[in-house]
């Protein structure tokens, strides 16, 4: 019994001490289309910075695919947490290996305004229900 008790005290603590649910911050589901000049873009990230009272200390972050689309990911978590956000997008052309020491600073595909919290157009509030292609976001050249 007293061999029981000395195992059952540390396997209590470490439960009580985990706690129970999700960790981390309550996130929403954030996906939408990115397009440039009325086509897909086909490469690259959208990142969120929290602005206004928004006091998240991430930077969710999604990759662009192939059709356009992108889902944003907040520590290895789908969604974001609830609040408001500047969008800033970045795409750049591949690396291509010339064979010298140094490859060079890669060169953005989209204005450079988009990639600037200062400078990008887009914004939007991450909340539980979404209307549709709310987080869908239009480049211009």
């Amino acid at each position: 019994m007293l061999s029981l008790i000395r195992w059952a005290w540390p396997c209590a603590a470490i439960f009580l001490l985990s706690g129970c649910g999700q960790s981390g911050p309550v996130l929403h589901e954030v996906r939408g289309q990115v397009s440039y000049g009325g086509a897909p873009l086909t490469t690259g990230t959208v990142s969120l910075r929290a602005v206004r009272d928004n006091e998240t200390q991430h930077q969710p972050t999604g990759l662009i695919n192939e059709r356009g689309e992108y889902r944003i990911y907040t520590a290895n978590q789908p969604g974001a947490p609830p609040g408001w956000y500047s969008v800033v997008v970045f795409a750049t052309e591949p690396l291509v290996d010339t064979g010298k020491v140094s490859p060079g600073l890669p060169r953005s595909i989209i204005p450079v305004r988009y990639n600037n919290v200062g400078t990008s157009p887009f914004s939007f509030e991450v909340k539980p229900t979404p209307a549709a292609g709310e987080y869908d976001l239009q480049l211009v050249k």
